[in-house]
């Protein structure tokens, strides 16, 4: 017999048996794909979480940290010494069988919480406002974790009902509950609700980037043979200026990353506002070359050249519930007229 053909049956069999060969090749591939999952999935959350220069938001981060917590839970009889074993311990066992069907539907809702966060993305790159983005984006962190609660406890409860149902699936790889499947065909159902969404706003971009691509495609190549002038770039790279510039840099609700919200690459808005937002500053350097003026002087002559060039700039542009339009406006300010009055 090869060993596709043992191999195989074993591999989709509900029922527990004592461990074989082929039982055991197959344990130690679907382990070592796990934990490579495991080791892969935490470094990119490590590396994106305490690397400055590699930020990612928060549905990113996610849906890498569910995958994280499916790794861990296929991987249970393995941290617990208890592979190959035809009769693990009860209550790792159970645990491990509540997680497996859990994991599916936390995984699915994690991957429609990318989506739909690449959705919002594409919508303000198209200048379309999304009302209460912000949450919309709480719910999506938290919903993931509430099916897999519920998923979890019910498959707890049952376990613990009816502890001979808890046992070791047929190829050994994990534990499960029962041979009915009911809770398989639960879990199964949710992942199939969770993903038709998940499939149509993938559509959704596929269709706004495709009737919106020249559009796209001419104001990215404008930002990029039209790059800022030297107050922008300034911004971008802090060590150009003194400490004290710096410390007006780090208001509050005012970050380095954050503070040009309409920089093409930043920026959380359109390009078309990323155009005209250079323009401004173009047109205000132009103007204030060599200038002198007091604080309040100064912020009139810049906000006068703001509503003249860009009206769309007066709205808010806000960065979790922050209105950094002002500290905006006030940095600029003391970068091009060098207020020494205004330092925090």
């Amino acid at each position: 017999m090869s060993f596709f053909e043992a191999g195989m049956p074993a591999l989709f069999s509900r029922e527990a048996g004592p461990p074989t060969t082929h039982h055991t090749v197959l344990i130690n591939i679907f382990l070592t794909l796990q934990i490579l999952g495991l080791v892969g999935s935490c470094a990119l959350v490590l590396t994106t979480t305490l690397s400055h220069r590699a930020p990612r938001n928060a549905t990113w981060q996610n849906f890498f940290t569910s995958w994280i917590i499916s790794t861990v839970s296929y991987s249970l009889l393995l941290f617990s010494g208890q592979v190959n074993k035809p009769e693990p311990t009860f209550g790792v066992c159970l645990a491990q069988a509540g997680l497996i069907y859990g994991i599916p539907s936390l995984t699915a809702a994690t991957t429609f919480g990318l989506i739909a966060q690449i959705w919002f993305s594409v919508q303000e790159l198209l200048a379309k406002k999304i009302k209460n983005e912000r949450m919309w984006t709480i719910g999506l962190l938290i919903l993931p974790y509430m099916v897999l609660f519920g998923m979890v406890i019910a498959s707890w409860a049952i376990g613990i009902r009816n502890t001979s149902l808890v046992q070791v699936i047929g190829s050994g790889m994990y534990c499960h509950i029962g041979p009915s499947g009911t809770l398989g065909k639960v879990s199964a159902a949710m992942v199939a609700l969770t993903l038709l969404p998940t499939l149509a706003l993938e559509i959704s971009i596929c269709i706004a980037l495709r009737r919106n691509w020249g559009h796209i495609q001419a104001h990215e190549t404008l930002a990029v043979h039209h790059p800022p002038r030297h107050h922008i770039h300034h911004v971008w790279d802090p060590s150009h200026y003194p400490e004290r510039d710096i410390r007006l840099l780090r208001k509050p609700r005012c970050s380095v990353e954050h503070c040009v919200c309409y920089n093409a690459r930043h920026s959380r808005h359109s390009l078309l506002h990323a155009e005209r937002y250079y323009r401004c500053l173009d047109v205000l350097d132009a103007q204030s070359s060599g200038a002198s003026r007091g604080r309040e002087d100064a912020y009139q002559h810049f906000h006068a050249h703001v509503e003249l060039q860009c009206p769309s700039l007066n709205e808010p542009c806000v960065f979790g519930d922050s209105d950094v339009i002002n500290d905006r406006v006030y940095f600029f300010v003391a970068l091009l007229f060098k207020d020494p009055t205004w330092v925090d």
